[in-house]
């Protein structure tokens, strides 16, 4: 194709946002409110995964030793522990120190611990990168056979792995709701620009236009609506959540502050979401121009 008929395309592409500029006002606001969306779910959904992770960093899952077990094994032991890759710390407690940080808890009443120093057993308090994968640490216990109890939380494990998977699920569902909302709004513009040229499409395939010539500057069309939307919402995407940070940030909820310190960098991931709003938009834009014109291409 010469340069001179891309140019002519582009200019018609063009040409037909600002004659159906309602209606591409419309489908820019719409997909640009359907980016937006998309943007805070993949925020959130990073932010509450980062979170699940500072949660099961700070639980242990504990090892009660018994008190037969020599040094030398307990040693062994914390080799073999720390060699587990879903381990991330080990903290050894002897039955000294086990018994003072009871006596501490107590506070002025540790003395009425007095006498009971061999009651307290040493452990093991073991953190792990990720609780819904214990097996290997679980099997590895077994076989060391140094405990003679063990604190899983395992209820709290599976509620953690729960709440992920529906939060992974709903962000999911949410994609492909807006991905559909956004394709048959664009098509709608699309279809009114189509419709309203459909005398002049059919004489040009009448004297022998191909498809492609017709569907170009509808797909310019589509693409560049894309864009503008894509541009639109990051923009609004990264004031929105700046602000929303800063608010969190200056919250005295330690619920808040936590989840804060744990939100999702939208400087970090800047490139990721430009990424998928551009390609987002401008895959939506084209395809939205390619369905709305099939039917008319039929001649």
């Amino acid at each position: 194709m010469k340069g001179s008929s891309i140019g002519y395309l582009s200019k018609e592409g063009l040409k037909n946002i600002w004659i159906n500029r309602l209606m591409s006002v419309a489908s820019v606001g719409i997909l640009s409110a359907c980016l937006l969306i998309l943007g805070f779910t993949i925020l959130i959904s990073a932010s509450l995964n980062s979170m699940m992770k500072y949660i099961e960093g700070q639980v242990e899952i504990v090892l009660f030793i018994r008190d037969d077990v020599s040094e030398e094994k307990i040693e062994q032991a914390r080799g073999a522990f720390l060699g587990c890759e879903n381990v991330t710390g080990l903290i050894h407690t002897t039955k000294q120190e086990a018994f003072l940080e009871q006596q501490e808890a107590l506070g002025d009443k540790g003395y009425l611990l007095t006498g009971l120093e061999d009651v307290f057993p040493a452990s093991f308090r073991i953190t792990v990168e990720n609780l819904s994968d214990i097996s290997e640490f679980r099997a590895l216990a077994g076989q060391l056979d140094i405990h003679e109890a063990m604190r899983i939380p395992e209820d709290f494990a599976n509620t953690l792995v729960n709440i992920r998977n529906a939060v992974s699920s709903f962000s999911i569902v949410a994609i492909i709701a807006l991905v559909i909302i956004s394709v048959i709004v664009i098509s709608n513009t699309i279809r009114a620009s189509v419709f309203a040229r459909r005398t002049e499409i059919g004489i040009m395939k009448q004297v022998g236009a191909t498809d492609n010539f017709i569907r170009i500057p509808f797909i310019i069309e589509g693409a560049v609506i894309g864009l503008i939307a894509a541009g639109l919402a990051f923009g609004l995407l990264h004031f929105s959540y700046a602000q929303l940070s800063n608010s969190m940030g200056l919250s005295n909820s330690p619920f808040l502050t936590g989840f804060f310190d744990n939100m999702a960098s939208l400087e970090v991931m800047r490139g990721q979401i430009i990424l998928y709003f551009a390609s987002g938009g401008l895959v939506t834009g084209v395809i939205s121009s390619v369905l709305s014109l099939r039917s008319y291409l039929k001649v």
